[in-house]
């Protein structure tokens, strides 16, 4: 079970970086 955890793990941090990234181009487009 341990290895499931790790592609998981994955991609919750490449998910994490995604939401990151859309935020930022929000910021610059918005100018918040």
């Amino acid at each position: 079970s341990d290895v499931a955890k790790v592609p998981r793990a994955v991609c919750m941090i490449s998910n994490t970086t995604a939401i990151a990234e859309a935020w930022a181009r929000l910021d610059h487009k918005f100018d918040l």
